[in-house]
């Protein structure tokens, strides 16, 4: 797998995207859950990280329990 480094010389939304389009390539479903919930982080509220967490921890439940359903498991 290749890796992925932020730019010093890049701005801030330019390391984003490239991330974004980097962990695209790497697994597309987890990059959108990611990318759908950042705005929480970067609302800076003291509950921002562990809303963020909850939020990704949910979609991920849904994402697998929508695999499992898809090959037949319980």
């Amino acid at each position: 797998m290749v890796s992925f480094d932020f730019s010093l010389e890049e701005d801030w939304s330019t390391n984003i995207g490239q991330l974004r389009a980097h962990l695209e390539t790497v697994d597309a479903e987890c990059a959108k859950i990611l990318f759908e919930n950042l705005a929480i982080l970067e609302a800076g509220d003291n509950n921002a990280r562990r809303d963020f967490n909850q939020k990704v921890l949910e979609a991920l439940e849904v994402a697998a329990e929508a695999e499992i359903d898809s090959q037949g498991g319980e």
